[in-house]
């Protein structure tokens, strides 16, 4: 049986989303099925390197941030 996995389900099962059998039916398929197989690994590795990104503004984003609310103030005065 041929099933078209959906981006959300890959991602689902990468996150332990999925109740048991779910997992079991998209391993199983992951073996059989090249494309599947590496559209897991890439979505696996592209949310490698969303984690690697910095959760922090630069200082330049802050001052920018900073000066706008500054002026923003200034025009409501």
């Amino acid at each position: 049986m041929e099933h078209n996995y959906s981006n959300n389900e890959i991602l689902q099962y990468i996150y332990n989303e999925l109740d048991d059998e779910q997992s079991c039916i998209i391993e199983s398929a992951l073996q059989d099925d090249v494309e599947l197989r590496e559209d897991y690994e890439q979505t696996v590795k592209i949310l490698g390197m969303l984690d690697r990104l910095s959760e922090n503004p630069s200082p330049t984003t802050i001052d920018l941030i900073v000066e706008y609310s500054t002026a923003m103030s200034r025009q409501k005065a």
